[in-house]
């Protein structure tokens, strides 16, 4: 029933006079992709499915129950025929007050270890989708300010497109195969506002590129081999309010 809702929730209608619904581009798919790829956040199936109103309020993870919810749907409601139809037999029996009569799990994959493993895989955006986001913003299309790439692997050129996202507030391209080669175009992102190269192997030109980011507020670089030296761009920059640096 949330997963269904927060779905609803990513109805757009664009400059050329069509709408869309769900999409790996759409806000709540972005935090669920950064939940369960960087986060490996994973409720058992079982209390996941189960639970009811009053033992989801009372959960800790609430918060990351709905967006795990935005992500399995979005997934089963795209993957292939078969899941959607067993989605859609699922939400019809939910609706009607009947008991769970079909199993989504088997949709991912034979067993619940293999399952999750399919989910994060089905999270990472791949490069052919990368170039599909690059090309509608190129078309004039709704601008797109949140991007979630967490264990993406791009080829240099597939990375380079990223200058064109210009309207990005929000970038996370932790746990990525960038590099200070492939990273050159980040000072075009003017309006960035949270980035996150969390477990990337960024070097000096990086971090200068990046203490010049007009707009910068949260800096994550978690993992980053990094000196007290390159720190130093930092100093005048005074827009960055939280800085991440956990090793």
């Amino acid at each position: 029933l949330e997963g269904i809702a927060l779905y609803m929730e990513s109805l757009q209608e664009h400059p050329s006079g069509y709408y869309t619904v769900g999409g790996i581009d759409s806000p709540r798919v972005q935090t669920a992709r950064y939940r369960g790829v960087r986060d490996g956040f994973w409720p058992s199936w079982t209390s996941f499915t189960i639970g009811g109103i009053s033992a989801w309020k009372s959960d800790p993870n609430l918060a990351r129950l709905y967006t795990h919810a935005s992500g399995i749907t979005q997934i089963l409601l795209h993957k292939s025929d078969a899941s959607r139809a067993a989605f859609m037999e699922q939400l019809t029996t939910v609706y009607s007050g009947r008991n769970e009569s079909a199993t989504l799990l088997s949709q991912l994959a034979p067993n619940e270890k293999a399952a999750r493993e399919a989910y994060v895989d089905e999270l990472i955006v791949k490069e052919s989708q990368l170039l599909q986001i690059v090309a509608a913003q190129k078309k004039g299309e709704s601008p797109i300010r949140e991007l979630v790439l967490c264990g993406s692997d791009f080829s240099d050129a597939a990375w380079g497109e990223l200058r064109h996202l210009s309207n990005l507030e929000w970038l996370d391209i932790s746990f990525s195969n960038v590099s200070d080669q492939t990273l050159e175009w980040l000072p075009k992102l003017k309006k960035l506002e949270r980035l996150s190269v969390e477990g990337t192997a960024i070097g000096t030109s990086t971090l200068e590129s990046i203490a010049k980011l007009p707009k910068l507020n949260e800096l994550d670089l978690s993992g980053c081999r990094i000196i007290d030296a390159q720190l130093e761009p930092f100093r005048e920059n005074a827009s960055i309010e939280t800085l991440w640096l956990p090793q």
